[in-house]
């Protein structure tokens, strides 16, 4: 639908059109995360708000507002709209991230910095990458684990795949290789968190389970976990999955028109097709950092007092009963040193009996290591907002033919 802009709206579009380039080609010159970088990101959101803005009230403006193709531009513009809102405050939150990483790392240089002190930093400053983890997509990572966890059947040009679920084969397009130990934290934090034999596994199907979208959207939002459950055979490992935040989420489907719903996924087994398992350790870091994030958000919400309500989770605190050495003995520390005061007494007790003896051979040495991986973490990037936001590119909705008018699409933008 053309807007039909009068001639002085053609200029003006026009320059915001170069400004927007500008700024996209200044983001890009810029190093990722710099105060430029930032400045340049919100300049081109602003200038393609512009943009939209005067083309759709040039829009109303030439258009019948009941005709159901300006109905239809509306929609199409109020959608781009919120995309943008997205994208501006994934913006603010990343540069906090970066802020509060770089005064870690400006601190780790000073004379007067321990490693106590810097360990809580880091343990706090996962905790807040863990609670907004970005999706990656990552094709050999999702064949290798497609492989490990029962490989694919093609029939009648359809793909299927494994289903954790009940056993069965399911279509392979509702399902996610899932990192466990997120890769935005990088694989120099996996190394210190749980040792050197960690350190090739964050892309590994051992870092992985295969998951339906949705499960795997509400796992990488801490409201699901996997712990270990009861077995027949001492020698087959099994695993179930527990709800931990069910406000909300209890009574949703997991599938689309289908009849499972979250609350039947409490206490439900993952069924495997073979004796593969993810590893331990990182399942055991996810349990615990999701009930660390679960329990701050209910204290801060009221929900909970000084502990969480065991009548209501009897099984969340005591979910991991299994001993193991998972995590380096003084990541724990870090955690106790930072949230002590605020966890639940058995959530510290499970946290202290997976201690591992990992260590560096000296203070100094383990302080580097700390500010070593504080640099590897991947806070987002330009390729990780939204996968389906593409309303914003040189070849779509600014395509210089519809700047005159002449183009037939429905865009706004």
């Amino acid at each position: 639908m053309d807007p039909k802009l009068t001639d002085d709206e053609k200029s003006r579009v026009k320059d915001l059109r170069a400004a927007v380039r500008r700024a996209r080609q200044g983001s890009s010159e810029e190093v990722y995360g710099s105060e430029d970088y930032w400045k340049y990101s919100k300049e081109e959101l602003d200038g393609e708000d512009q943009i939209s803005d005067l083309r759709f009230r040039a829009l109303q403006r030439n258009s019948d507002l009941s005709d159901p193709s300006f109905e239809q531009a509306a929609q199409e513009y109020k959608s781009q709209q919120d995309q943008r809102s997205a994208k501006r405050l994934s913006i603010l939150e990343k540069k906090k991230l970066f802020d509060k990483r770089n005064k870690i790392l400006q601190q780790s240089s000073s004379t007067t910095t321990n490693l106590t002190s810097m360990r809580a930093a880091y343990v706090d400053l996962l905790l807040t990458i863990q609670s907004k983890t970005s999706h990656q997509k990552q094709s050999d990572f999702s064949k290798d684990v497609l492989r490990a966890y029962g490989g694919t059947r093609k029939t009648n040009n359809t793909t299927y795949c494994f289903s954790v679920l009940d056993g069965t084969r399911r279509e392979r397009d509702e399902f996610v290789a899932a990192h466990i130990f997120p890769l935005s934290i990088g694989p120099k934090a996996m190394e210190y968190i749980f040792g050197r034999d960690a350190r090739y596994e964050i892309n590994s199907p051992r870092n992985a389970l295969l998951l339906p979208k949705k499960i795997e959207k509400h796992f990488d939002a801490h409201q699901i976990v996997v712990v270990p459950a009861k077995s027949d055979n001492p020698d087959v490992r099994e695993w179930q999955f527990l709800i931990v935040d069910k406000s909300g989420l209890w009574n949703e489907y997991v599938f689309p028109g289908g009849e499972m719903k979250f609350s039947d996924l409490h206490e439900r087994k993952l069924i495997f097709p073979n004796d593969f398992r993810p590893r331990a350790r990182y399942l055991y870091f996810h349990y615990l950092t999701s009930m660390i994030i679960h329990f701050r958000a209910a204290q801060k919400t009221g929900i909970v007092r000084s502990e969480l309500p065991d009548t209501e989770w009897p099984e969340l605190t005591r979910a991991w009963a299994t001993h193991g050495e998972y995590l380096r003995d003084n990541m724990i520390y870090g955690f106790m040193e930072e949230l002590g005061h605020e966890l639940p007494e058995d959530l510290k007790q499970n946290a202290l009996t997976h201690c591992a003896p990992i260590r560096s051979n000296s203070e100094a040495e383990e302080l580097e290591e700390v500010v070593d991986s504080l640099g590897m973490i991947r806070i987002g990037s330009d390729d990780d907002d939204d996968d389906d936001d593409d309303d914003d590119g040189e070849d779509g909705n600014f395509d210089e033919d519809d700047e005159e008018g002449e183009a037939g699409g429905m865009s706004v933008n």
